[in-house]
């Protein structure tokens, strides 16, 4: 799921390319927990939940 006009994260230079992969992977996973946890919370039927969404 790719957006037009992904956010850029300004990492330092000095990190080596593993490590940059590794954070930028770190970001994109949190990023899916965080959608996947709102649609789930979206679609619940407990009220409470819905409205946190």
């Amino acid at each position: 799921m790719r957006t037009k006009n992904p956010s850029r994260i300004p990492l330092p230079k000095s990190l080596t390319k593993h490590v940059r992969v590794a954070i930028l992977h770190v970001v994109a996973l949190a990023r899916y927990a965080t959608v996947h946890t709102r649609g789930w919370a979206s679609n619940n039927l407990h009220g409470r939940v819905r409205l946190r969404a």
